[in-house]
Order: C-alpha cells, then structure tokens, then sequence
C-alpha cells in the first residue's frame, strides 16, 4: 500500500471493538488482515478489522488501557483515513467515556522510515526547558507566599510590587 499509520488511544480495549463496528459501520473481517501488516498476528488477539472502500484497518488491544488501529490508505491518502476513522469513533455523547487519541505515526511501508508523528496531551508540552521555567516560578511563588505572611502590615505593598515582573 505504500503509507500506513498507527493510531494510539486510550480506551478500555474490551469497548473499544463494539465502538468501532457501531461507529466505522463495516463489519468484522478477518479477511482484511490477510493483506494487511499484521497479517503474522494470532486472529484472536485481532478485535476488528475492516476494509473500507479506502482504506484498510486493523485494531487491536496494546495493553490493558490502550488501543492500536493500523490504518493502510489507498493512494496514499493515509491522513484523510485517519481524520474518517478518527471523527467517526470518537464521538458520542459527553457524559459517556470516550476515547482520547495519545498519538499517531505514519510510516512508509518500503523503507520502513516513521515520517510523521505527532503526540497530544500535557506531556508533548512538557520540554525539559519548560520544566525549569515552571520549576523557577513555582519556587518564586512560594518565596513571595513566604515573604508576605512573614512580613509587617505595611511591608506587604513593597513585596508585591517588587516581585511582580516588569
């Protein structure tokens, strides 16, 4: 096929093969994985898999609260795969437990060469110079708290306006 990705979400696997039949609306098939990448895979360990007029998907359990789908696009158009399959299982209503996308990386199938990954979630903003950053101000936080409950009446004024930034 040429591009395929590979999708990270957190979800209870055991949910997640009766979202997507309900969701992606093609039926189980195992004879999708037979094409497919994960075609040396053990079919009971594969939860759905389906082949859309575009695209093939293959999805599976990655541990006890993580999913993987494999999405192998036609004409290499692996992005738009991904926007479908992802816009159709992640809605729902908003009192109910929904997935939430971790993370997705496509890869040439050829060369075997990751050419995009992309990340989501507090963790992908959190560099180790942001960390320094959030690390100095917290200490400058609690040093002012200190300083304005240690400090005399008409002390307090002083201290904020010198440890507010220009």
């Amino acid at each position: 096929m040429g591009l395929y990705a590979e999708m990270f979400i957190r979800h209870r696997p055991e949910k997640m093969a009766p979202r997507l039949r309900k969701r992606i609306g093609f039926a189980h098939d195992l004879g999708a994985v037979n094409a497919s990448r994960h075609a040396a895979m053990p079919p009971d360990e594969i939860d759905y898999a389906t082949l859309a007029p575009t695209y093939r998907l293959v999805g599976f359990a990655a541990s006890a609260i993580e999913y993987q789908l494999t999405i192998e696009a036609d004409q290499n158009d692996v992005i738009r795969a991904c926007e479908t399959v992802w816009r159709a299982i992640a809605g729902g209503p908003p009192w109910g437990p929904r997935p939430r996308l971790l993370g997705v990386a496509v890869t040439d199938d050829i060369s075997n060469v990751t050419l995009l990954r992309a990340t989501t979630g507090i963790r992908t903003a959190l560099r180790p110079e942001a960390i320094g950053i959030l690390g100095t101000g917290a200490l400058a936080s609690l040093w002012l708290a200190g300083g304005l409950l240690i400090a005399e009446e008409s002390l307090r004024d002083d201290i904020l306006v010198g440890a507010s930034p220009p």
